[in-house]
């Protein structure tokens, strides 16, 4: 797929790669935006993108407001029809949409150097379709923007030696300073390993929130000065190490955006999952009746829904001594 844009008076097709599309659109945007009146329309433009990035919030070019109009399918390529005018304040798209009473869509704020992994599996199944349908929003802020010098750099050599790179806090401090002047109210959480558990609890606390802000670092860790002058949360997903904090990003934003109301078809299934009531969730079974010599607990095909109840229970506490005695005794040892 090449790329490329056309325009024609106010109206334009912009085509390309997610990676591309950011710098042509804005080009066009810019060209077009100093002949706009105040409140004038730029007109529609339709950006065809590729399939795996059709839930990508297209982000926000020179200042204008995006406002989307509708979704469309030609011939397996994904079109997404917007609305622009001229504004002084940036937005992102779909940020603020009403959905619900008196409720706007919760809002998600990325600081990484890798914008192009998102929304990566955010992007699919009841998640992607949220998000789509602006129950949440997605804001992905590329650190890189506020780099040091020509070649934008944002890491250096750790005080005191040592291997590795560690990145600025002048750097961080400014992009996570850009992204909060947009989203003021967010909480900011620090993806690492050394930080405290995250825990179905804080999901939960999290997704009756705003929203979250959440920055993404790489190589050896963050320069502590800019954790303690921004009063950043450190929040880690487990007890091992990954290459950088964007899947954990995504790991967190998943638990999260699950627990908004209207994403999940059947919320009722969130009171029996693990971990809520401080168990771990009992065993599934669906058909067939018998599979391999392996059948169906008889329970569970009797009808009687006290008895399943109270089978459900006993397998959810026996399940959570076994594995998670920690769960049930503070105290107790993995």
């Amino acid at each position: 797929m090449s790329g490329g844009v056309l325009s024609s008076g106010r109206s334009a097709v912009a085509w390309a790669p997610f990676a591309q599309l950011r710098v042509k659109f804005s080009a066009l945007v810019r060209r077009a935006a100093p002949r706009l009146r105040s409140g004038e329309t730029l007109g529609t433009a339709i950006i065809v993108v590729a399939p795996s990035s059709l839930y990508v919030p297209i982000p926000s070019f020179a200042g204008l407001v995006h406002y989307p109009a509708r979704l469309g399918v030609r011939r397996g390529i994904k079109t997404r029809y917007i609305r622009v005018r001229p504004s002084s304040e940036d937005r992102i798209l779909m940020a603020h949409i009403p959905t619900g009473a008196g409720r706007t869509a919760w809002r998600a704020s990325v600081l990484t150097l890798f914008p192009e992994m998102f929304p990566g599996p955010l992007g699919f199944s009841l998640v992607g379709q949220a998000l789509q349908a602006g129950l949440w929003s997605l804001a992905v802020n590329q650190i890189r923007d506020f780099g040091i010098g020509r070649h934008r750099a944002v890491d250096d050599t750790p005080a005191g030696g040592g291997a590795g790179m560690v990145m600025r806090a002048d750097v961080l401090a400014a992009a996570i300073d850009d992204a909060r002047a947009r989203e003021p109210d967010l909480p900011l959480l620090y993806m690492s390993p050394r930080g405290a558990p995250f825990t179905q609890e804080r999901a939960r606390a999290l997704s009756q929130g705003p929203g979250v802000m959440l920055l993404a670092g790489r190589f050896e860790g963050i320069d502590e000065r800019v954790i303690e002058a921004r009063g950043i949360t450190e929040v880690s997903i487990g007890d091992y190490v990954l290459s950088g904090g964007e899947l954990a990003a995504m790991t967190l934003l998943d638990a999260c955006v699950r627990l908004i109301p209207g994403v999940l078809g059947a919320e009722e299934s969130l009171a029996h999952e693990s971990f809520e009531g401080g168990l771990l969730e009992y065993p599934q079974y669906t058909k067939p009746r018998e599979w391999e010599g392996r059948t169906t607990p008889d329970v569970l095909m009797s009808g009687d829904h006290k008895k399943i109840a109270e089978w459900r229970r006993a397998q959810a506490e026996r399940i959570t001594r076994e594995r998670r005695p920690d769960l049930l005794d503070p105290k107790a040892k993995r």
